[in-house]
């Protein structure tokens, strides 16, 4: 997923023989999302000062696993930093369609309120179209509650899950975002689980505070997450 290290020296090298910094200051935010963020995002709460990656979430966010698991407490900064990965995602990576499964309106409202803050006043912002859904009688589209379009033709698809899971059923994707999976409604997993049967490249970063329950998905998510690492 990360370009090898020996491709990145290489690009790092001809960018210095050109004498382009900014070309190197690109592949190097390319391949660090952690250097990325703190380098252009801002507050995820005011969207005034410069953001600092939390240490704890450094090794997630810099992660080429495919699959990543955060199983950590409330007000830990899960959802923030997942919002840092699909931002990261959305600038660097090529035709990619995102989902991001939430469990209720609320907590979506307020991952699109971190997201418009963590790029209030910088050059990502002007890259980002935020659009809610309002389908048009008499035409078929994509049921997602709300999107975030890309100026390089990548997009962002949300979907609340606590009312009607089935409407994201058959979604295609290149990556999938779980947050708050531990209290996912049980009917919401049939849906989400084929969308990644369907495509078996899918990059999948699932989230929650602990419910506490045993033999959820989640918890064998987690631990395949541990196995494979």
């Amino acid at each position: 997923y990360r370009i090898d290290e020996q491709t990145k020296q290489a690009l790092i090298q001809a960018a210095i023989e050109t004498g382009n910094e900014d070309a190197i200051k690109i592949v190097e935010e390319a391949d660090d999302p952690v250097l990325w963020a703190e380098t252009h995002l801002r507050h995820p709460d005011t969207g005034e000062s410069s953001f600092k990656v939390k240490r704890a979430f450094y090794e997630l966010l810099r992660s080429p696993c495919k699959d990543r698991a955060v199983r950590v407490g409330r007000q830990s900064g899960k959802t923030v930093h997942l919002c840092v990965d699909i931002l990261h995602t959305l600038c660097f990576k090529k035709n990619v369609v995102a989902i991001v499964f939430v469990t209720s309106i609320p907590l979506m409202n307020r991952m699109l309120k971190i997201i418009s803050n963590l790029v209030r006043g910088t050059d990502v912002a002007p890259m980002l179209s935020m659009k809610q859904h309002n389908k048009m009688k008499g035409t078929v589209d994509i049921p997602y509650d709300h999107s975030v379009y890309v100026s390089n033709g990548n997009v962002v698809y949300f979907f609340a899950m606590n009312k009607d899971p089935d409407k994201a059923r058959g979604q295609y994707a290149t990556h999938v975002y779980v947050d708050e999976a531990d209290y996912m409604p049980e009917k919401a997993w049939p849906v989400i689980t084929g969308i990644l049967k369907g495509n078996p490249s899918i990059r999948l970063w699932a989230s929650s505070t602990p419910s506490g329950e045993t033999g959820s998905w989640f918890e064998k998510f987690c631990k395949k997450c541990r196995a494979e690492y």
